[in-house]
């Protein structure tokens, strides 16, 4: 199933990508646009948010992405982005 949701990228996600170069935030950035075109893609493991609500976790570009994705609103919304070592 290839849908096209809407994504933002929030609180400690939004400062990690703002203190990286212009080339690596991009390369996360369409990381984040392909979770957008494929929300539906099996997760590493599942978290909850303070909200309760499920928090997919997902490796890509060396990292590990933690998102929610909501669809009856046709959104993604990445809570933390974490560096892998």
């Amino acid at each position: 199933m290839n849908l096209d949701y809407s994504w933002s990228v929030e609180g400690a996600a939004y400062y990690y990508l703002s203190g990286l170069s212009k080339r690596r935030r991009k390369q996360l950035e369409r990381a984040i646009e392909a979770l957008a075109l494929h929300p539906f893609q099996p997760s590493l493991f599942t978290l909850q948010d303070d909200d309760g609500l499920p928090l997919a976790v997902v490796e890509n570009e060396g990292h590990l992405i933690s998102y929610h994705a909501d669809h009856a609103t046709q959104s993604i919304r990445v809570t933390e982005i974490t560096p892998l070592p």
